[in-house]
């Protein structure tokens, strides 16, 4: 095993890593997990005292990750793309010591998806989600900008960065820590729009979900409508229950303490002021 040390959202991870066993075909993504949420009834309720619910999406299920719980560790593991046994994450109780065995010899062990797939779980132990978003530090604030892929999130921080001089903090995933009650977003190393990320953080101002439009307006959400538009936009476990609960209870703390705001907005100058003003930044 190789050791690796990083530091990702002020979290140190210690990782042993290696490539250790051929790939073979592996029913454990065709029989499901024992241990899945059940996905029959397609919605979940919120864990975190808002009364709300979102749909489930139809493609989530344990085609791709399969998680299992033991006594004291947890276990992930990942297919490729032919279906075979890819890599295994081995993590104690709280994901502190951690382990990584590989079909392939991996030059870093967070450079693909397995590390993507650690972080996001490990997190969860840290009081911390990820997100599908992007993220910006505008004069010690941080706001992300979220929304299906192609909506625009990207353009969104880069027209803040280019009118209003900040700093990108990561491009496509950021994490959000709650931290003596109060909500950080930091720069992560994976990010979908390289090299859009920094390894600093910022008290979180606003979530802005995005919707494309003729004009420019915002709006604040009020926490049902906030829980359907933020819950959908973070990573979630969904194969194995109490992470889940875990990540939707960490969700839900933020959603309480940050506004979410929908901006209806054109890709302009226009649309970054209407939100300075609205946040008195």
């Amino acid at each position: 095993m190789r050791r690796y040390q990083y530091l990702i959202g002020n979290l140190i991870f210690d990782v042993e890593a290696e490539g250790a066993f051929t790939p073979a075909e592996d029913t454990i993504f065709r029989t499901g997990v024992k241990q899945a949420f059940d996905l029959q009834k397609k919605k979940i309720q919120v864990f975190c005292g808002i009364d709300a619910s979102i749909s489930v999406p139809d493609n989530v299920g344990c085609s791709e990750i399969a998680f299992y719980r033991g006594k004291d560790q947890y276990d992930i593991y990942l297919k490729d793309a032919k279906n075979r046994l890819s890599h295994i994450i081995h993590g104690d109780q709280w994901f502190q010591s951690v382990q990584i065995t590989s079909s392939f010899a991996q030059k870093l062990p967070f450079e693909g998806s397995a590390g993507e797939v650690l972080f996001r779980t490990a997190i969860l132990f840290h009081h911390g989600i990820v997100a599908h978003a992007a993220a910006i530090n505008y004069q010690g604030s941080g706001i992300i900008f979220s929304a299906p892929s192609g909506v625009g999130k990207s353009t969104q921080a880069n027209l803040w960065k280019r009118y209003k001089g900040a700093a990108v903090l990561n491009g496509d995933r950021p994490a959000l820590r709650v931290i003596d009650g109060a909500v950080y977003v930091y720069g992560t190393l994976g990010s979908g729009t390289w090299p859009d990320f920094q390894p600093a953080r910022a008290p979180l101002k606003a979530s802005v979900m995005l919707e494309q439009a003729e004009h420019n307006s915002v709006e604040l959400l009020p926490p049902d409508r906030a829980v359907q538009s933020f819950l959908p936009r973070c990573y979630l476990p969904f194969g194995l229950v109490d992470l889940l609960g875990r990540a939707m209870d960490i969700a839900g703390s933020i959603i309480k303490k940050v506004p979410v705001l929908l901006l209806k907005c054109r890709p302009d100058h226009q649309a970054v002021e209407l939100v300075s003003q609205w946040l008195n930044i």
